[in-house]
């Protein structure tokens, strides 16, 4: 009966360790192997480290799950206790009984690989092997580290290409672009507080509200005014972006006679009808003569 029970447990645990779905468009898992991969331990020699390279993963991840698999080759005459122990300070990480052999698996390591890598990228760890005695050997093997993970994307967007078109007395189309897709908004106002904010508007042909290419619509703006604005900018990964503070001006147009009544032979005489456009041009104001009929 002992043995049926200890079979349906192993069972079980072990297919818990295989029926672990992992969505193929989100995590990913990579299986690193360790040097050395096997180790052997004696009464004079009960500890040793053992390392991985972890640069093998992508450099921007979240780490999701993290376990160690290693093999114990031959059945112990005696019951060892086998240590996993923190390299560094030398705690211990977990502590199993070794007496059968088969393959063995710790868990619930991610906190340990995130605070333990080194500068190279080095992870280690330590076995040490409690009651063996004089004529034990306790081998193990293929010792590997298993880790499931997520890419994550921190590069924030760039914003180029910025420009104001369409600029007339009291509207404007400011445009711009993205090096990657991007929801956009843009803050605007009289002076660099910015009294308002207005959401790029979205092509609708894109599948997503994420887009490259960005361009909004300002109304109601004053005519002959100096507005200051700023875009902003995020990505699906919530990495922003906002551009510096720039400025546009808007036009001044009027239509009026601005000749009065002429005195003098060298003077000119009252004109029927003159139109002019008065803009801003430098920071100067300016007129030009549209139409001019004597």
């Amino acid at each position: 009966m002992k043995k049926t029970s200890l079979f349906l447990t192993c069972s079980i645990f072990f297919l818990g360790f295989i029926v672990n779905p992992v969505s193929a468009d989100q995590s990913d898992v990579i299986e690193l192997t360790a040097a050395p991969d096997s180790i052997t331990l004696l009464e004079t020699v009960d500890s040793l480290d053992f390392y991985f390279d972890t640069t093998q993963l992508p450099e921007s991840i979240e780490i999701e799950n993290v376990r160690l698999q290693f093999e114990i080759r031959e059945d112990l005459e005696v019951e060892v206790l086998l240590k996993l122990i923190n390299a560094q300070d030398s705690n211990i990480i977990e502590a199993l009984s070794a007496v059968k052999s088969g393959d063995r698996l710790i868990t619930g390591l991610e906190k340990y690989y995130k605070d333990n890598i080194d500068n190279e990228g080095v992870l280690t760890f330590r076995f040490k092997a409690d009651n063996l005695d004089s004529s034990a050997i306790f081998f193990i093997d293929n010792i590997t580290l298993i880790v499931q993970y997520v890419e994550v994307d921190n590069i924030p967007p760039k914003i180029n290409n910025i420009k104001v078109e369409e600029l007339n007395q009291d509207s404007v189309v400011l445009s711009w672009e993205t090096d990657k897709p991007t929801k956009s908004s843009i803050k605007y106002g009289k002076t660099s507080n910015y009294s308002s904010l207005l959401e790029a508007i979205i092509d609708e042909k894109e599948e997503s509200e994420y887009q490259k290419e960005h361009s909004v619509l300002i109304l109601n703006l004053s005519p002959g005014t100096t507005y200051h604005y700023q875009i902003l900018v995020e990505d699906e990964s919530s990495n922003s972006t906002i551009s510096q503070d720039a400025t546009f001006i808007t036009k001044i147009s009027t239509s009026k006679n601005i000749l009065g009544d002429a005195t003098g032979d060298n003077r000119l005489s009252k004109p029927e009808n003159l139109t002019g456009e008065v803009y801003i041009a430098n920071g100067n104001f300016e007129v030009r003569l549209i139409h001019l009929y004597f």
